[in-house]
């Protein structure tokens, strides 16, 4: 323990260590643009599950070369495995059939996920001309407006995004992608009551949304509310929210409560399902520090640094310990 340690509390001690990923201040809503913003993929349902889509999409292209529908479903494929180079040229190919064909609905959908992969890849201007392509077909078409939004929000450009979730929610209320957008905007800014409203919004409109759910949790730890911020969390991993990023937002609401075995715990499955996250390593590696478990602790601060030199938590700490065995 160093000087000014003294005189506070285990758990105000482990509130100041334990933090989101990549934010030593402690808990910010500016981690969570990594996890919970995602651009949407729209596919059309199939009748049947085959044992092998891409050599049934590739057959059905070799078919019905001249149809846009089989390269747009080839496209979904490809997208799916993060194949993203050839499903670019399987939804560029669907645009160009589809304009001949008069098919607006598949033209309006391989825009929307051509923009989707290129704002993946960080091609915001192409990613904006894709979905302005969009909104030229279905002015109402609140999937592109979500989309370009959280283009925005990627930027930076929090009103322009806030505007534009907005118009989507105007174009459809019931759209829990864009209310959950929304409510990331919202956390973006601060505004931490409205992103709270929008992500309750979202979760009612889809009670499984997992990643809502996570940030929702977020912020109820952010305001004390461990229960409900528990109660959250472990609900987004059911739901298929990223569990190693849900995993950690619970061990840092556990280490806040003082159940640090709870929080040992949750940190080694956030490791389990998300392996190499230099931040979890150095929370799990303060959990074993007020344990009073200092080799394991060590070692985790160590693991941070391998990862991630620049971790100034990990090497805060480490610095620490090796301080207090040398007295």
């Amino acid at each position: 323990m160093t000087p000014k340690d003294r005189g506070t509390t285990l758990r105000d001690r482990v509130q100041k260590s334990l933090s989101p990923n990549r934010d030593e201040q402690g808990w910010s809503l500016v981690v969570l643009t990594g996890i919970v913003i995602i651009l949407s993929v729209i596919a059309y349902n199939r009748n049947a599950v085959y044992q092998d889509e891409l050599v049934l999409w590739q057959d059905t292209v070799e078919k019905s070369p001249n149809k846009a529908r089989p390269h747009y479903n080839l496209g979904l494929y490809y997208d799916g495995k993060e194949r993203f180079g050839e499903a670019i040229e399987s939804y560029q190919t669907a645009i160009r059939l589809a304009w001949a064909e008069r098919w607006d609905t598949i033209a309006d959908r391989a825009h929307n996920n051509l923009g989707s992969i290129y704002g993946k890849q960080g091609r915001f201007a192409d990613a904006f001309r894709e979905f302005q392509m969009v909104l030229q077909i279905n002015p109402r078409d609140s999937a592109a407006r979500t989309n370009l939004g959280i283009i925005y929000t990627k930027q930076g450009r929090m009103n322009e995004a806030l505007h534009e979730f907005r118009l989507a929610l105007q174009s459809n209320p019931k759209d829990a992608m864009a209310h959950y957008s929304l409510g990331v905007a919202y956390g973006e800014l601060g505004r931490f009551e409205e992103a709270e409203q929008a992500y309750r919004t979202a979760t009612r409109l889809k009670p499984e949304f997992g990643d809502a759910q996570n940030n929702l949790g977020m912020l109820y730890g952010m305001q004390g509310r461990f229960a409900e911020a528990i109660q959250e969390l472990q609900a987004a991993i059911k739901n298929g929210a990223d569990s190693g990023e849900a995993y950690n937002n619970l061990g840092i609401v556990y280490a806040r409560q003082n159940r640090l075995d709870d929080a040992v715990g949750a940190f080694q499955r956030s490791l389990e399902q998300k392996p190499g996250n230099a931040e979890v390593h150095k929370n799990l590696g303060v959990a074993y520090q007020y344990q009073g478990r200092l080799a394991d602790a060590v070692r985790e601060f160590q693991e941070a640094l391998r990862i991630d030199p620049g971790n100034a938590g990990a090497r805060s700490h480490l610095e620490s310990l090796e301080k207090e065995s040398r007295r």
